[in-house]
C-alpha cells in the first residue's frame, strides 16, 4: 500500500515522501494489519478495504490531535510525533 495522499470526508492529507505500508496477516490469519513506527500506527481489519478506511481515520485522528495541537498541550513524546507529522504531511481541503 503506497499513499501519496489519503482522503476522508472531503479532506486530503498529502505525504512527502509517500507513505509505504506492507499489510500482513496476524498469527490467527483473521486480521490484516499495517504498522508504521514513524507515525506510531497499528491498524487492523478483516478486509483490505476496511483496513484502508480505518487507516485514513487513524491518520486524520493523529493529524487533528497531534499536528494541529499547540506544543504546550503535548507531552515530549507527543511533540516528537507532531514534528514527524508536520515534516511528512500537509492537508488541503476540497473546495465545496
Amino acid at each position: 500500500m503506497i499513499y501519496e495522499s489519503i482522503e476522508l470526508n472531503g479532506r486530503v492529507l498529502y505525504f512527502n515522501p509517500p507513505l509505504v505500508l506492507n499489510p500482513y496477516w496476524d498469527e490467527s490469519g483473521e486480521l490484516l494489519m499495517v504498522t508504521d513506527d514513524t507515525f506510531e500506527l497499528h491498524v487492523y481489519s478483516q478486509t483490505r478495504e476496511q483496513l484502508a478506511d480505518d487507516l485514513a481515520a487513524e491518520l486524520f485522528f493523529l493529524w487533528d490531535e497531534y499536528a494541529q495541537e499547540p506544543c504546550e498541550n503535548l507531552t515530549e513524546k507527543a511533540q516528537e510525533l507532531k514534528a514527524r507529522l508536520l515534516e511528512r504531511c500537509r492537508e488541503n481541503q476540497h473546495a465545496a
